[in-house]
Order: structure tokens, then sequence, then C-alpha cells
């Protein structure tokens, strides 16, 4: 397990809130290696940095996250698994809260195969509003790939209403309303709800909109602060009981 927690882990972000509790999560595990990739505007332009980042290590493996997944040990055996049976993508699960329920998703533990593919030819990524699933088709015969069933992190909790606001709206803009439970929508905090309703009335400015960038609603924002790293301790024995609980009723 040590020679394993040696490998990188690169962090995309993009000024989320908790894009330094996203990198304690993974000091906590042991994970020293782990670079936050801030650089570049789209999605496409931070994995292309990211790949030549990555290559220019000499690992054979690495883990890619975004900076609202708070990691627990279920990473580990997502790592093990894809290390010991040579996948070159494995995607496990995590908990979405403002969508309420498990789903398959970030991080992806991806092998130096999937990114020199991509350094050869980056029109494998397009920069749409779903790049990465649409990558991963590009080389799924190229590579072995996986999903399995590894609750791996918790997503969206504590972030800024404003990224809410725009992962929801990108999520309508896919046509994926149908993975939102309305009545948990309507339960949560008043500044969630406000980003969801924002969200909503925003698609019909939004029908052209084809990539995954943000649009400026920090207007939202207005009642958060950032996180104070004195109390990533606290905050994180708080989130890890909830992935116990919730680990142990997946």
């Amino acid at each position: 397990m040590k020679k394993i927690k040696e490998t990188p882990v690169y962090i995309f972000e993009s000024n989320e809130r908790t894009k330094y509790f996203a990198k304690f999560c993974f000091e906590k595990l042991g994970y020293q290696n782990i670079t936050l990739i801030s650089e570049g505007t789209t999605f496409k332009e931070k994995y292309l940095i990211f790949a030549e980042k990555a290559l220019s290590s000499k690992k054979n493996y690495f883990i890619r996250s975004d900076a609202d997944c708070l990691v627990f040990e279920g990473i580990n055996n997502l790592l093990e698994t894809a290390v010991h049976e040579q996948y070159d993508w494995l995607t496990g699960v995590y908990f979405d809260y403002i969508m309420n329920r498990h789903r398959g998703g970030t991080p992806q533990i991806l092998s130096k195969n999937v990114l020199e593919a991509l350094m050869k030819d980056s029109k494998l990524m397009p920069d749409s509003n779903k790049p990465e699933t649409h990558f991963s088709i590009a080389i799924k015969d190229r590579v072995k790939m996986g999903d399995v069933k590894t609750f791996t992190n918790l997503h969206e909790f504590e972030q800024y209403p404003s990224k809410v606001c725009n992962s929801f709206l990108n999520r309508l803009k896919r046509g994926h309303h149908y993975l939102y439970d309305n009545q948990h929508l309507n339960n949560l905090p008043t500044d969630y709800r406000e980003a969801i309703v924002t969200g909503f009335n925003s698609i019909d400015k939004q029908k052209e909109k084809n990539n995954m960038n943000y649009e400026n609603f920090f207007f939202l924002d207005k009642n958060f602060s950032k996180i104070k790293e004195s109390n990533f301790n606290n905050l994180y024995l708080k989130y890890k009981n909830l992935y116990d609980n919730l680990k142990r009723n997946y």
C-alpha cells in the first residue's frame, strides 16, 4: 500500500470552496504527491495540462480527481484494483449531495496509456458538454476500462452556491434532470435552493451552450466564505462519519 500511495494525484479546480480541503482528504490517506490543476479555462485545457504533467513524472498510474470530491479509504481500494487487474481507466462510485444518491464517477484511476493517447491526438477529447465521456468512448477499444461499485468519495458537499448552480445547469443541458429528487431539492438550505432555481431560470439563455464552462453566478455566494484551514480536521471527522454511514448502507 505504501508504494501505491506514491501514485500522483491531480485535482482539477476552478476555485471550488473545497479545493484545499479536497487535497487535505488525500493527505489524510497518506498521499503526498498531490497537484492542483488550476491552469486552463476549459476542462479540455486542464486535461491536456494534467496529461503533460503526469507523463513527465514517469509513473504508470495516476489519480484524476476534482476539487468537489472528498475522498476516503475507498479510493485506495479502487487504486489497488486498477493496478492489480491492470486497468487503464477505472471508476468507482460517489455520493452526490445535491442529487442525494450514489453515482458512478470521478475520481478515476488512469494509466499512462490513456494520457499518451490523448497527447498523440487531442481531438479525441472534444470541447463539449461531456468531454471526458466522449474521450472515453473514443478510446474504449484501445484500453482496458471498467466501472466498479467501490464507494470512493462524497461529492458537492460544502460548495459555493454558484458552483452548485453551474453543475446543475450543465446537467440540465445534458438532459439529466431525471437524476434529481425534487423533494430533496425543495428541502435544501435556502442558498442552495436559490442556486437550483437560478439554474432552472437560466436554461433558455443557455440553449446554444455546448460546453461545461462555468457561468458567472457569484452573486449567489453572498452568505458564504472560504473554509478555514483550522476547521479542516473537524470537517474531516464530520464527513468521514457520513461516508462511513453511507458505506454501511450502500
